[in-house]
C-alpha cells in the first residue's frame, strides 16, 4: 500500500478554506465582466497558482475549476469565432446560405446547452465546497483529485502523508 495524503473530512476543513474553495468556482463569472475570451482561465490558473502551496483543499477546487473551464472557454471561442466568420461573409456578400443559419443555429443551441450544464454543475459544487464537501466534475475531477488527494499526490508540506488508500469520491 503506498503512502497517500490523508483525505479531509468536512468538519476539518477551516471556514477561510472552505470560503476559498467555494471562491474558486465563482472565478467562471469573471468572463461575464470582460467579453475577452480566457480570462477566467487566467483568473483561474492566478487562483490557482496563490493556493497550490498553501491548501490541499483549496488547490483541488481551485485545480478542478481550471481544467472545467478550458473545454468550454474552447466552444464558446469556436462559436464566437464562427459567428464572426458568418457576420463577416454576409458584409462581404450580403448573402447567407440557408444551411450556414441552421449549422450556426445548432451551434448557438450546443453552446448554450453546455454552458448550461457547466454554469448549475459549478454552482452545485462550489456550494458543496462551502460545506467542505469534495465533489467533482466528471473527468477533469479524477484529473485533480489524482494531482491532489491520488498515490502520486504532489507535496503541499501542509499535511503529512498516511498509510490511507484513497479513492475519488462518489
Amino acid at each position: 500500500m503506498s503512502d497517500v495524503i490523508k483525505f479531509p473530512q468536512p468538519d476539518e476543513i477551516s471556514y477561510k478554506d472552505r470560503e476559498n474553495g467555494f471562491g474558486a468556482y465563482i472565478m467562471m463569472f469573471a468572463g461575464a465582466y470582460f467579453p475577452l475570451p480566457f480570462v477566467e482561465i487566467i483568473s483561474s490558473a492566478i487562483y490557482y497558482s496563490y493556493y497550490k502551496k498553501r491548501s490541499r483543499y483549496v488547490s483541488f477546487h481551485a485545480y478542478q475549476s481550471f481544467l472545467a473551464q478550458i473545454p468550454i472557454t474552447i466552444v464558446n471561442t469556436a462559436f464566437a469565432v464562427y459567428g464572426i466568420y458568418m457576420l463577416v461573409n454576409y458584409i462581404k456578400t450580403e448573402f447567407i446560405e440557408r444551411q450556414s443559419i441552421v449549422y450556426l443555429l445548432t451551434f448557438l443551441a450546443i453552446t448554450v446547452l453546455l454552458n448550461i450544464i457547466y454554469i448549475v454543475m459549478s454552482l452545485v459544487i462550489s456550494l458543496k465546497a462551502k460545506k467542505g464537501i469534495i465533489s467533482y466534475f466528471p473527468i477533469v475531477g479524477e484529473i485533480a483529485f489524482e494531482k491532489l488527494y491520488g498515490a502520486n499526490a504532489i507535496e503541499i508540506g501542509m499535511k503529512t502523508k498516511t498509510e490511507v488508500r484513497n479513492h475519488p469520491p462518489e
